[in-house]
């Protein structure tokens, strides 16, 4: 059984796995915003984006990178390599998620 409160920070409502599941389709939601505004080669959107953005832009390229090396490690060897797989600090990975 999972304490709502205790996966709530202070005047959070809804468990961690709720809020992420929320903050996923935000930035699926943005993505695609983004995707449709490339057709009207407005670059000042993205320029923005990438200074603004630069902290959670460079956080993401870290566990992408991190995932890629976990997967081909894991092609490589076949012993399972517990948490010391190499995937973000932060996420699980697409493995673990199934």
């Amino acid at each position: 059984m999972v304490d709502k409160e205790a996966a709530s920070g202070p005047g959070e409502h809804g468990t961690l796995r709720e809020r992420a599941v929320d903050d996923i389709r935000m930035l699926r939601d943005f993505c695609e915003s983004m995707e449709y505004q490339l057709q009207f080669d407005d670059y000042q959107i993205f320029q923005t984006m990438e200074r603004e953005g630069a902290v959670f832009m460079r956080f993401a390229q870290n566990c992408q990178s991190r995932e890629n090396l976990a997967e081909l490690d894991e092609r490589v060897n076949t012993t399972d390599m517990g948490a010391e797989r190499g995937g973000c600090d932060v996420l699980p990975s697409k493995t673990t998620m199934s």
